[in-house]
């Protein structure tokens, strides 16, 4: 009877091993998936320690909000140059900015 326990047991730990290693392995690749999307391909130092890339990850997010802003900011502005009938250069020249930011 103990026999048959130990069975089911080790046959239950055997499945949590196989669960906790595909789950590192989906982590793992998760990583790398956000690594090749955060860090620049021609980055000197290959497989960013998880950490930096976290934190490198939170800055980058962390601007293009900033940009993002500052686009729909400037996008308000000219709508309503446009409908104040702004002169075509002020326009102009609140584009040149906007794809400033935009770069």
């Amino acid at each position: 009877m103990a026999r048959g326990g130990s069975s089911s047991l080790s046959v239950a730990g055997r499945e949590r091993k196989d669960v906790e290693k595909i789950r590192r392995i989906r982590m793992k690749n998760l990583f790398l998936q956000l690594e090749s999307l955060i860090i620049p391909p021609n980055y000197s130092k290959k497989g960013v320690p998880i950490n930096e890339l976290v934190d490198h990850a939170t800055r980058y997010i962390a601007q293009k909000q900033e940009k993002v802003e500052g686009m729909k900011n400037m996008k308000e502005k000219l709508q309503l140059c446009n409908e104040a009938g702004c002169h075509k250069n002020i326009i102009e020249e609140m584009l040149v900015l906007l794809w400033r930011l935009s770069s």
